[in-house]
């Protein structure tokens, strides 16, 4: 029984506009109607940003839950993030006519009744109303959060009590906590090199030690070091690596901020500092070096290794999804290889900043890495991005230090220092136990000391100590004021940066930076990185600290020099990254060219197929874009971005979703209004595939039509091939076998890979793939069981050779479904299980349903209906939930039988009725005979009156010859042959099927030709 719901513990933001009622009445309703799509947008990225979900807009009230679909235990702060990054985004809106936009929020966490109808979720339970109510009650900017909230978010946000609040609806009063607005960054990053003593974490110690001692058996782990920022999560591993024997082979790769939406961005860092390579090698001297890796030393360097590295660009006859595979797989080979030479670590370091595909790749390394003496430990904040690896993995969640543990680090470092009395105790109360913030305040304590006369001792620190790190670095950071300028300049380039850029980005000399960085790293700011000028801020925070010194311009002012001086650097850059020259322009405020450079990174990620990553940028791209003013160069960009989003959607979410939809309702609508017909084609097939997928034929026709229309317009071959492969699938579906031919058999004729290549959406799913995969169905059905086999088989060797997943699984399904037709049982089960398999690696959840049903239909058929009819239920209900709705008809038929089976035939016919009433409505009349044949002979089975059932087969038979269909028309025949009792009936129908086997001249040995043999030479008894 498929459940119609759960319960959730969820936190509620509501979120509305400040004076929207005046709004409305001053604003022209053009200018109001922007207001509000600029708002929605803003809202929408915002809340999904911090990980929740946007349940659209409710007049001008945005509502976001956090917690659905999945939890990671951090909501309640999400949620609050979430209500600030709205304020400050509206904040930022400038739009005409409007006067500057305010909101104000409520915030309340409780149990939530979850109830999922047709893919849309509906919640239920008070803490909606309670949120509502703090909503109301917050005044312009502020956000207001009931007790629960505060309770889970206490430690990560500082707020102000503002006592019990009578609210309408609720009979007792209502804590309420206004948050006080976050004054900057808090997370991040490593130490290279430890300072602090370590102390305590005796019980991770041991973990960790267990763990390896496991893995020497040749029982692989991973183990999960999560923990807040500044906890000690570095500090843990490298006191564990220091405890371990020198002859391991450890291997530590690092996440980045800025880095988070570059495909495989620590792992290329990783193999270009194993193989010693630098950006500005040349082109041979990157492949010398390259054998220096023992993997690859007496091997012909592959493709996917030079390409990986920037050495070569991809050719366009490679498929991008095909060499992402191979680049992962290669990967896995590379550390599954450094696991069999000798025992291997391999740390993976702030891996809340992973981006998409790294993620995937430790997955995929986690299972292959369990058969070998190796331990993969990845150091997190959250693990809600990680949550397949985490479940699979040992979780050491690090706590903070008690009062004892935290003076005995203040002793150790202090013990050159005389701190006067209490100062010690009073560092330990601030810093609650949180090891990064003990060790940089009491250093900050320290330099005080150090410099004070004893007569000021007594008074010296009364009051005075620094509340947060970010302060105690700035404190320090004053004390070394030469060097102080030398970190901030270098903080605008990131975590980690090299002198040459800080050079060019500084304009000062080398001797005078060198002088700074000396300083710095004296006072354990920063740490040089292997042998090169390449240097790391000791925390990420310590770089925050640094940063946020800075004066809104100069931020600006470097921002942008630093961006431009990249810029120039691109064409001769091996180690060009458009995303980061798109994050420092968005920081120096010239959001046209981030939009542009965003788009640049999207583009170059859709030909990789990394549609996580594309989707990240494009996301960008549009808020930044939200911001800019709306003329035709706006419109230009934004169609560009939209049609990359819809294009990585397909895959993503399926080409049914409701994301596809809006994305390429959107472009279609920029694209008429600027005129571009090659970009007005892509939204339009885009669209087709949306509205196809659902089931909706007549929808998608008129589309197929149009898409048609811009082919004629534009001439080109490529856009007739993909024109006459829409309207093949259409007339199929509809029931039009010799137009389906027809046109199929165009498009492929008119097929060139080559073209097809440079095309959006092809690039998911090829049109040769697809004009077969249905050639092969249009076939069977006209009588050609032999050709259809050869079509269907050509189409899965097409699409095992491009690599595409999509295609894959479109072509696994269909040619399944056509071989369960032949009677090929054993075939179709294998490419069932394959299919199955590829939608679970590929994560291609739309797909995912139709193998469910799949195996159902083989159950069903192999004698166990039950099971299988459980299945196809289950898949069609996750069908629908991904907006599909193509193929339903024919599944009916699935339980239908099953039912049969079950001796339930009533409750059979009400099946095949439902599945009568979608064909009415979607023109989907393929199955269409098969539905009427199968109805009359459950009629028979029911006992009712023969008439009317032998009614419903005849008007299979006719329904079948009128369509064409030679193969349904014979299993029509054979049917009125079983069901004729009368001698002449019988004699009349033993002629039709005789007229009709005869018009097969292939499929010998296919189950209804072998049926209607059997019939007809008397072996079969009716």
């Amino acid at each position: 029984m498929a459940l119609s719901g759960e319960r959730r513990q969820l936190t509620v933001l509501f979120c509305d506009l400040v004076g929207f009622t005046n709004l409305s009445e001053n604003l022209d309703p053009e200018d109001l109607n922007e207001v509000i799509n600029a708002y929605e947008q803003t809202c929408r990225q915002s809340i999904e940003q911090f990980g929740g979900y946007f349940d659209n807009l409710h007049g001008d009230c945005a509502v976001g839950f956090f917690g659905y679909p999945t939890s990671g235990g951090d909501e309640a702060e999400r949620s609050i993030d979430a209500a600030f990054a709205i304020r400050s985004g509206v904040g930022r809106l400038m739009l005409p006519g409007a006067p500057p936009l305010e909101v104000h929020a409520g915030i309340a966490t409780g149990t939530i009744v979850i109830h999922v109808a047709h893919g849309v979720p509906k919640f239920v339970g008070e803490p909606l109303t309670l949120a509502a109510r703090l909503q109301s009650l917050a005044v312009s900017g502020e956000v207001l959060v009931s007790g629960s909230t505060h309770a889970l978010a206490r430690l990560a946000f500082k707020f102000r009590n503002r006592g019990v609040q009578r609210l309408k609806g609720f009979s007792q009063g209502v804590a309420v906590w206004q948050v006080r607005p976050p004054s900057g960054d808090s997370r991040h990053h490593a130490v290279n090199r430890p300072r602090t003593p370590f102390v305590g974490r005796l019980t991770e110690l041991r973990s960790l030690a267990e763990a390896w001692q496991r893995c020497q058996s040749g029982h692989g782990e991973s183990v999960l070091v999560v923990g807040e920022p500044g906890i000690g999560k570095s500090r843990l591993v490298k006191e564990f690596v220091g405890n371990l024997a020198p002859d391991i082979f450890h291997v530590s790769v690092a996440c980045d901020a800025q880095r988070s939406k570059t495909v495989l961005f620590p792992f290329v860092q990783h193999l270009h500092e194993a193989a010693g390579m630098r950006l500005l090698d040349a082109r041979e001297k990157k492949l010398e070096k390259i054998k220096r890796l023992p993997q690859f030393s007496d091997l012909h360097t592959p493709a996917w290794l030079i390409r990986l590295l920037g050495i070569e660009e991809p050719e366009k006859s490679i498929d991008p999804e095909q060499l992402r595979r191979q680049t992962i797989e290669g990967l896995i080979e590379y550390f599954t290889e450094l696991a069999d030479r000798q025992p291997l670590l391999l740390h993976v370091e702030d891996a809340h900043w992973i981006d998409p595909t790294s993620a995937e790749l430790l997955w995929g390394l986690r299972n292959r890495l369990q058969a070998t003496s190796a331990l993969m430990i990845v150091t997190t904040r959250t693990t809600g991005h990680l949550a397949r690896l985490g479940g699979e993995s040992h979780t050491l969640t690090l706590s903070r230090l008690g009062e004892a543990e935290t003076l005995t680090i203040i002793s150790r470092l202090a013990a050159k220092a005389s701190l006067p009395s209490g100062v010690a105790g009073e560092i330990a109360r601030r810093t609650e136990g949180v090891p990064l913030f003990v060790e940089e305040l009491t250093f900050a304590v320290c330099g005080r000391v150090n410099g004070a006369k004893s007569s000021e001792m007594g008074a010296l620190f009364e009051g005075t100590l620094p509340s947060s790190v970010k302060e105690s670095v700035l404190i320090r950071l004053d004390q070394i004021a030469a060097a102080k300028r030398v970190a901030q300049i270098a903080s605008v380039i990131g975590c980690e940066f090299d002198l040459e850029v800080l050079e060019d980005l500084a304009g000062e000399r080398k001797s005078v930076l060198r002088r700074g960085l000396e300083d710095l790293a004296r006072s354990g700011f920063v740490s040089p990185l292997g042998k090169g000028d390449r240097f790391v801020f000791h925390h990420a925070i310590v770089r925050d600290g640094a940063y946020g010194s800075l004066l809104r311009s100069d931020k600006r002012q470097l921002h942008q020099r630093l961006a431009e001086l990249l810029a120039q650097q691109a064409p001769t850059d091996p180690g060009y990254a458009p995303e980061i020259i798109a994050h420092h322009f968005t920081e120096a405020g010239i959001l046209d060219k981030a939009v542009d450079f965003h788009l640049e990174a999207a583009a170059k990620l859709l030909e990789r197929a990394s549609n996580r990553e594309v989707l990240a940028h494009t996301s960008e791209g549009l808020q930044l874009l939200a911001r800019l003013p709306r003329d035709g160069t706006r419109r230009y960009r934004e169609l560009s971005l939209q049609l990359m989003r819809g294009a990585a959607f397909w895959v993503i979410e399926g080409f049914s979703s409701a994301e596809v939809e809006s994305t390429f309702l959107r472009a279609r609508e920029l694209a008429e209004d600027c005129g571009k017909l090659d970009q007005r084609f892509i939204a339009l097939r885009g669209l087709f595939g949306c509205y196809y997928g659902r089931g909706q034929l007549l929808r998608a026709a008129r589309l197929a039509e149009d898409v048609r229309a811009v082919a004629d317009m534009t001439g080109q071959p490529s856009d007739q091939c993909v024109a006459n492969l829409l309207a093949g699938q259409i007339a199929l579906w509809r029931g039009r076998l010799i137009d389906a031919r027809t046109f199929l058999e165009l498009a492929l004729s008119q097929y060139h890979e080559s073209e097809q290549r440079q095309k959006l959406l092809s690039t998911q799913i090829d049109p040769a793939v697809n004009a077969r995969i249905h050639s092969c169905w249009v076939l069977w059905k006209m009588g050609l069981p032999d050709t259809a086999l050869r079509l269907g088989d050509e189409a899965l060797s097409l699409a095992r050779r491009i690599g595409q997943p999509f295609g894959l699984s479109m072509a696994l399904l269909l040619v399944a479904i056509m071989k369960s037709w032949r009677g090929d049982r054993e075939q179709s089960r294998m490419l069932g299980r394959e299919l199955r398999k590829v939608t679970a690696d590929y994560g291609i959840s739309y797909l995912a349903a139709s193998a469910k049903v799949l195996e159902g239909e083989d159950l069903i058929a192999s004698g166990h209906p039950e099971q299988g009819i459980a299945l196809v239920i289950s898949g069609l209900s996750h069908f629908e939930q991904q907006s599909g709705g193509l193929g339903w008809p024919w599944a009916m038929t699935l339980v239908a039988t099953g039912l049969r089976a079950l001796g339930r035939p009533q409750e059979g016919i009400r099946a095949i009725d439902k599945a009568l009433l979608g064909l009415r409505r979607n023109d989907e009349r393929h199955w269409e005979a098969e539905l009427h044949r199968l109805k009359g002979e459950l009629l028979f089975e029911t006992g009712a009156e023969s008439r009317s059932a032998m009614k419903e087969i005849r008007r299979a038979l006719m329904i079948a010859r009128h369509q064409h269909a030679t193969a349904l028309e014979l299993r029509a025949s054979i049917s009125v042959a079983k069901y004729s009792h009368r001698e002449a009936d019988r004699q009349r129908a033993l002629f039709a099927v005789r007229s009709t086997r005869a018009r097969f001249t292939e499929g010998e040995g296919t189950a209804d030709i072998s049926t209607a043999d059997a019939l007809l030479d008397g072996t079969l008894a009716l």
